[in-house]
């Protein structure tokens, strides 16, 4: 006679409708009290008793999800109501639009029901079907619809990971015992990387460039703006946020304050003002004097024009209304520049990446450069300027084994161990 099981261990029987085999337990009650029956089927009793046990090891860990009719998209937009308000605007905009991929594909199903075969179609219907951009005016004025594009690995990559985060919130609130992206790889290739530092050469044509405009009857701070950038570090959104109140050119030395950000945005025309990328971007940043020199002859300029008291006004924009260069005016401004003076291609973030890599090439240290430049931590900057480190390995190179070695008698200036007599150096 088989062994009769315990309380809580389930029952296994031969059902008498259709010779199937039932492992049936009870686990737990509902909120109305009522006990919760879950049963799995088999040919034979071994396949139903293996079930029931395998039922029983889930629940016992806590990996058996309730069920529970939620979908992927109102579970998603529960997500970001929780998730994204304390992120910034712009990375808000970025995490809407990757979503937004994924729920055409996984919106209507069930978040229990998703399988890693129902990520790994996603992405690939996002390969086959790509994206339409928005016509140029030439195409607007011909009526004609650009071509589709396929999603970029990279693209694709953002979006699992988004949903990836998704999924854990569902797994982490017990809806879901795994998560389904967690099986799903996108492979994208590194990239080269995209910011380059000037060469002397570039940098002499370019601040005579950038002078040339601050000397026209017409002062255009542009010619300013880029000048700061490359004597302070700042990002162009940080720079086009600074107004007259943000600098202390009477201090010694003279100093900048970071505290904001103007960024472009999706849908957004202008700007909008952002906090700045991170914790450690808000800073202090101290001025060159020539700099500092040529922002006070700016102060001058727009005090003759607008008054005494310009705290308030921009550095780089439109005094009548007071509101910053459109964010992408430097890039433009830049590109002609350069086509002027005969110069390769320099974005705005070019001059960041140059005055980091000049100060660690010039013996800064490490963390001063990553304070400055506001990055999250060292390693940030460790990871950027990497290639200007790697010379170091090389430097410095000490012999430890001659400290080991004894003493000569006529070297007097040596200590017993081999190592230089430093108060006599």
């Amino acid at each position: 006679m088989p062994k009769k099981r315990g309380n809580h261990e389930g029952t296994v029987y031969k059902r008498e409708s259709d010779g199937k085999w039932v492992g049936a337990v009870t686990l737990g009650h509902n909120a109305q009290g009522n006990p919760k029956r879950k049963a799995v089927y088999g040919a034979t009793r071994a396949e139903a008793a293996k079930k029931l046990a395998d039922l029983l090891d889930k629940f016992n860990k806590g990996l058996l999800a309730t069920p529970a009719t939620v979908t992927v998209e109102e579970f998603t937009e529960a997500w970001k109501k929780r998730e994204l308000v304390s992120k910034a605007q712009k990375t808000r905009s970025a995490y809407e639009w990757e979503l937004s991929h994924a729920l055409r594909h996984l919106g209507k199903l069930r978040v229990q029901s998703v399988q890693p075969v129902h990520i790994r179609r996603m992405l690939d219907s996002m390969t086959e079907e790509g994206w339409t951009p928005k016509p140029t005016k030439a195409q607007e004025r011909e009526g004609v619809q650009p071509e589709p594009r396929p999603y970029t690995l990279r693209t694709q990559k953002m979006v699992l990971q988004r949903m990836r985060s998704v999924f854990q919130d569902a797994v982490r609130l017990e809806l879901i015992h795994r998560n389904p992206c967690e099986a799903v790889k996108v492979s994208v290739e590194p990239s080269e990387p995209v910011g380059r530092v000037l060469d002397t050469t570039e940098m002499v044509a370019l601040l005579k460039a950038c002078d040339a405009l601050l000397d026209k009857k017409d002062v255009h701070p542009m010619g300013m703006l880029f000048r700061l950038m490359l004597d302070t570090g700042l990002r162009k959104g940080e720079a086009l946020a600074l107004t007259w109140a943000d600098l202390d050119l009477e201090a010694h030395p003279p100093r900048l304050s970071v505290g904001k950000s103007w960024s472009n945005l999706k849908g957004v025309r202008g700007g909008i003002m952002t906090k700045p990328k991170s914790r450690t971007s808000k800073r202090v940043v101290p001025i060159p004097p020539g700099t500092a020199a040529r922002l006070r002859a700016l102060r001058e300029h727009v005090r003759a024009s607008f008054g005494q008291d310009v705290q308030g006004l921009y550095l780089f924009g439109s005094p009548l209304h007071n509101t910053p260069f459109e964010p992408n005016a430097p890039n433009h401004a830049l590109t002609r520049i350069c086509e002027r003076e005969g110069l390769r291609h320099i974005r705005p973030h070019d001059l960041r990446h140059t005055y980091g890599s000049v100060l660690l090439a010039n013996g800064v240290k490490l963390e001063v450069v990553s304070k400055r430049m506001g990055h999250a931590n060292p390693t940030v900057t460790l990871n950027v300027y990497r290639h200007l480190l790697e010379g170091e390995l090389f430097e410095n190179v000490f012999e430890v084994s001659a400290t080991a070695a004894p003493a000569a008698p006529e070297s007097p200036d040596l200590l017993p161990h081999g190592l230089p007599d430093r108060d006599a150096a």
